[in-house]
């Protein structure tokens, strides 16, 4: 299986857009019903989808690391972004 050679990163981006079929960038994770909320998706309209329990810690660990990544980012005066409001 493809996802078995990929990297911890790579391996959540494809299981997210397998196990999903989206290809967009989700805003609202809420860990304890298990589910994703894409807002503004195709059609303007909001989605939700479930959260597969095999994909919860991974994604909590890119999302520190991705924090960690932002706020040393904004500490160098880079470009300012918000990153996705996590529930």
């Amino acid at each position: 299986m493809l996802l078995a050679i990929l990297d911890c990163l790579e391996w959540l981006m494809a299981g997210r857009l397998y196990g999903y079929g989206m290809r967009l960038r989700f805003k609202e994770i809420d860990f304890e019903i298990r589910q994703i909320i894409i807002r503004d998706a195709k059609g303007q309209k909001d989605r939700v989808t479930m959260l597969p329990d095999c994909l919860i810690e991974p994604l909590r660990r890119q999302l520190v690391y991705a924090k960690s990544l932002h706020e040393s980012d904004l500490s160098y005066d880079f470009a300012e972004v918000y990153p996705p409001l996590v529930m």
